[in-house]
Parts: structure tokens; sequence; C-alpha cells
């Protein structure tokens, strides 16, 4: 049973750290999305403040 306990460990590590690739992944793609949505934003503003100057 003892090899079964440590094959069960090894796998519960690996799952750990495919959970914590996972999340970092996820936490960077977060980052990306809000700049993005950021710069958005500032563009809308930027076209909408042009628009207002010809009319």
């Amino acid at each position: 049973m003892p090899a079964s306990r440590d094959l069960e460990g090894q796998r519960a590590a690996a799952e750990e750290k495919e959970l914590s690739k996972q999340e970092a992944t996820a936490t960077a793609m977060l980052q990306v999305y809000q700049e993005a949505t950021k710069n958005i934003q500032q563009l809308c503003k930027g076209l909408a403040a042009s628009a207002k100057k010809q009319k």
C-alpha cells in the first residue's frame, strides 16, 4: 500500500502544479483583457470628442 499512497501523492502534486499553471494563465489573460478594455474606452472617448469638434 505505501507505493499506492506515493503514487497518489505524486498525482495530487502534478494536479496542483497544473492548477497553479492554469491560474497563472487565467490571471495573465484577465490582465490583458482589462488593459484592452481600458484602451478601447479611451479610444471611444477620443472618437466621441473628435466627432463633437467636427459638428
